[in-house]
Parts: structure tokens; C-alpha cells; sequence
């Protein structure tokens, strides 16, 4: 009979199994190796028909260089966007995509007849409003209205 304060497990005697299993097949092991024979000329005669060829090389160290392709967009930590001051025809575009500039630095050169014509445009419109409050055509006398 169990005590009352332990339950039987059949787990209990797995070891004392285990351990007459382990010796058991260690015996057979041993007795399959045992049994085999070789004698050293058989050895000797194995070993010395194979022939391994062996070549000795210096040892370099090297940069290798890694490259990943991969697809996808790339956004930059800070974002400019450029207008122009004036209209007209770009001549000549004066950076490229990526150059370092400074403030107040010309990025293209705008055609200057189309600079002309707009001057021409601006003047002719100061005339007309000139003309309207009855100023003369070159005086800088402009009053308060």
C-alpha cells in the first residue's frame, strides 16, 4: 500500500531501465569491435596506396567590398524649393543636381531678351498709371493721392 502523501509514478523506475539498456548496447559495441581483425601489413598497404597532392599558398589580406541593390525611394532629411524672381526662356543652367551652393548664387542664366521685353512691359504699364493721375512722363514728384 501508498502512503497517503504520495502518489506512484511510473517514471521512477526509468532510470535503473535506462542505465541496463546503456550497458547492454555498450557490450554489444564492444564485442562487434572486438571482432574485426586487422592485421598492420593490411593497414600499412591501405594507407600507402592513396596519395593526397598538397599545395601551399601565401596567406594575402583583402578589402572586400559588399554591394546591396535594392529598390525603393529615398526622402531627405531637408527639402528646398526653388522659384524664380523672374519669367523668361533659361539660357544656360548654371549647377546640377546635387552641388553645394551658397545664398544668392545664380543657378541658371534667363535669356535677356525675354528680360528686355518685360522691362519694356513694366515700364509702359508705370506710364499708363502715370498718365492716369495726370503726372508727367519723367517726374519723380509722386504725391499722396
Amino acid at each position: 500500500m501508498f502512503s497517503a502523501g504520495r502518489a506512484f509514478h511510473p517514471a521512477v523506475k526509468r532510470p535503473a531501465q535506462t542505465l541496463i539498456a546503456a550497458f547492454v548496447f555498450s557490450a554489444v559495441l564492444f564485442s562487434i569491435s572486438c571482432s574485426k581483425q586487422i592485421s598492420g601489413k593490411q593497414v600499412d598497404a591501405a594507407t600507402s596506396t592513396k596519395s593526397v597532392s598538397v599545395r601551399a599558398i601565401t596567406v594575402e589580406e583583402k578589402q572586400v567590398r559588399r554591394n546591396v541593390e535594392s529598390v525603393g525611394s529615398l526622402f531627405p532629411y531637408e527639402e528646398v524649393i526653388v522659384s524664380s524672381e523672374v519669367e523668361g526662356k533659361v539660357e544656360q543652367v548654371l549647377v546640377d543636381v546635387g552641388d553645394r551652393i551658397s545664398k544668392g548664387q545664380p543657378l541658371v542664366k534667363v535669356s535677356p531678351a525675354e528680360l528686355q521685353l518685360t522691362f519694356e512691359q513694366q515700364r509702359a504699364t508705370l506710364q499708363q498709371a502715370r498718365a492716369r493721375l495726370g503726372l508727367a512722363e519723367n517726374g519723380d514728384d509722386l504725391k499722396d493721392v
